[in-house]
């Protein structure tokens, strides 16, 4: 059985992993959050929440003491404000890591900084240029195990199957469901093989959604 550590929970992409893992037979979860309500009482009931401040190095570093493997969804929710909180948070996280002896990672960063990436507008370039600023860290990182999964729009919708991943490009689509963005997430995490073959690697990621539907959704990067 792994057990899981998410950060940043409490976001559209991260409440979707921790759904999903909580349902999961062979993963144990445990979700490192500031709100502990913001997670549904029927999730928050079948996982194990650590209320903490990613900012602060030793609540990090203990969060993840017996852990096999980390996800991090940290993202700014709706706001496109500049932050560091991406880059300060992913910095604690691998330092946790080292301490813990954790090797596995998977995060979440966005499509407009794959290698093909798309042009950022700019009034996303602050969150985008956080997520800048996380990758290159992780990139020093050659002792742990990391993978980016770099999403388009994600958009509210249920879980597919039918999403197509892609190494260090943008996958055909322009939008990804939350729920397909879990589901590899997960995958990742659970399966040593597709881990491997991703292994410093950003991953493009989309799932093949009628226009009609994804844009009636919420829609963002977070």
């Amino acid at each position: 059985m792994k057990n899981l550590i998410v950060f940043g929970g409490t976001g559209r992409s991260g409440l979707a992993v921790l759904e999903q893992a909580a349902d999961e037979l062979d993963i144990q979860v445990t979700a490192f959050v500031r709100t502990p309500t913001k997670i549904p009482g029927h999730v928050r009931s079948k996982i194990l929440v650590v209320q903490g401040d990613v900012l602060k190095k030793e609540e990090v570093s203990d969060a993840i003491k017996g852990k096999d493997a980390v996800i991090s969804c940290l993202g700014n929710g709706f706001s496109l404000m500049p932050t560091t909180v991406i880059s300060r948070g992913i910095g604690n996280i691998i330092e946790g890591m080292r301490e813990n002896n954790v090797k596995q990672i998977v995060v979440v960063g966005v499509a407009f900084l794959l290698p093909n990436g798309y042009f950022t507008p700019f009034f996303m370039k602050g969150i985008v240029n956080d997520h800048a600023r996380m990758i290159n860290i992780l990139k020093k990182a050659k002792d742990l195990d990391w993978v980016i999964v770099a999403p388009p729009e994600i958009s509210d919708q249920p879980f597919t199957n039918e999403y197509t991943t892609t190494l260090n490009k943008n996958a055909p689509e322009y939008v990804v469901s939350t729920q397909d963005l879990a589901h590899w997430l997960l995958r990742c995490i659970k399966d040593d093989k597709l881990m491997n073959e991703s292994c410093h690697q950003m991953v493009g990621i989309s799932s093949k959604l009628p226009l009609k539907n994804w844009l009636s959704t919420t829609s963002g990067i977070s």
